[in-house]
């Protein structure tokens, strides 16, 4: 996403530098939330002179800047002056990227990989970029870029994700006074236009104007347009342990049993010896993100998929984790997107526990616990339960990385791709 969970809040550094969930976010399918009252919708940004800022706020600079996107009509509104300004800075940004696209495209770097599908791509991308800057008449900017200086600033308070989605919608109504109405409001009104809240945020992000891409950003780009039109690579794995998988494959249920028995037996190895000191958990290590990059360098692609399954049997939780990794410069690799999906081993999936026990991978895995005389029927049940959790959760984080990949491989020019902070 997938908002208001506490595993959401492992996404907030990616919310930060994107617009999430505002104007980029369209794959979540949260309810819509009782009891938000008055509060806004917006990101607001108080200001030394005594003004604010009203919008989304899209990346935060090393040196605490921000990079705000805002509704054209409001800030022409309240700061007109301002607004002159960031219109016309907005404008100049645009024509600065689209040059630059041009002159990447005609002059790229690196060859691009043979095939035919990214060459068609390319050639469609460079006759529209090509007419767009041909073009007399400027695009009509329903939202600027503005940066805010970090010195200019006094306080910054940021709208709850619930409330984000509620903008998004907003705006694709083009609602009047969303930056100062209260989310109990905008709801109401939504819901008597016949907007469905549930639905999957709209995607604005052709709302946007094109900004300048560094090297980096756009590497990042062409990785994942390779990996969705030429081949895709994609690893799937527990701790340091990863596989190449086909793109969609389910998460190896198989695993699963042996991975629960190995806690389980270590837990009862613990309670006989009296053993109740705290685990310490020392740094995560890399090892898989080492060996991915290798294979990538070997099969000579730009970015690849990685799914990773975590466990914890004494909450009965799992977490799937799938992000995407880009090669920005030589030698050097970036994670560009990622999510985190938590299942809970605790909820009843009927339907699905039912196809986890007729699968092959699970139930040969089950035969040879069973072989040993040392599974209970509490830890199958659980194992089963697991496994549930972790499919319901990888459907999750599979739709949020088709959303995002679906957004970025439109066009080169937005919306805008940045790395996401420490992953």
């Amino acid at each position: 996403m997938f908002w208001m969970t506490p595993i959401d809040w492992c996404r907030m550094p990616l919310v930060q530098m994107l617009i999430a969930s505002i104007l980029l976010m369209g794959h979540a399918q949260a309810q819509p939330v009782a009891g938000l009252g008055s509060e806004l919708v917006v990101d607001v940004v108080s200001l030394k002179s005594g003004k604010s800022l009203r919008g989304a706020i899209a990346s935060q600079q090393p040196n605490g800047g921000l990079l705000m996107a805002i509704s054209t009509a409001w800030l022409k509104n309240s700061q007109p002056a301002l607004a002159e300004t960031a219109v016309a800075e907005t404008m100049a940004g645009q024509t600065t990227a689209w040059n630059q696209i041009r002159d990447r495209l005609k002059n790229p770097q690196h060859p691009p990989i043979d095939s035919p599908q990214l060459e068609f791509f390319l050639k469609q991308e460079l006759e529209r970029i090509d007419a767009l800057i041909a073009e007399k008449k400027p695009l009509p900017l329903e939202f600027v870029w503005l940066d805010v200086r970090v010195d200019s600033i006094t306080k910054v308070q940021r709208a709850a994700p619930a409330r984000q989605r509620i903008a998004s919608f907003a705006w694709n109504e083009k609602l009047a006074n969303i930056e100062t109405r209260g989310a109990e409001s905008l709801q109401l009104e939504l819901t008597e236009r016949g907007v469905k809240l549930e639905a999957p945020s709209p995607d604005l992000g052709d709302l946007l104007a094109a900004r300048p891409q560094d090297d980096e950003e756009w590497n990042s780009r062409l990785a994942l347009v390779e990996y969705a039109l030429v081949k895709p690579l994609n690893f799937q794995g527990m701790g340091d342990t990863l596989a190449r998988t086909s793109e969609g494959q389910p998460v190896n249920l198989g695993e699963i049993l042996p991975k629960l028995f190995k806690q389980q037996l270590s837990v009862l190895l613990k309670d006989a010896t009296g053993d109740v000191r705290p685990v310490k958990k020392g740094k995560e290590s890399q090892k898989w993100l080492a060996v991915a990059i290798r294979q990538a360098e070997q099969a000579k692609v730009r970015g690849f998929r990685v799914t990773r399954l975590e466990m914890d049997l004494a909450s009965s939780q799992v977490i799937v984790e799938t992000r995407f990794i880009a090669r920005v410069a030589d030698k050097k690799w970036k994670t560009i997107w990622l999510t985190k999906e938590q299942g809970d081993g605790t909820q009843a999936r009927p339907e699905m526990e039912a196809r986890i026990e007729q699968d092959p991978q699970f139930k040969s895995a089950l035969d040879k616990v069973k072989s040993l005389g040392i599974a209970d029927n509490g830890l199958l049940k659980l194992a089963v339960r697991i496994g549930a959790a972790t499919m319901a959760a990888q459907q999750y984080a599979d739709g949020a990385f088709a959303g995002f990949k679906d957004r970025y491989v439109r066009h080169l020019d937005a919306p805008p791709l940045v790395p996401v902070a420490n992953p």
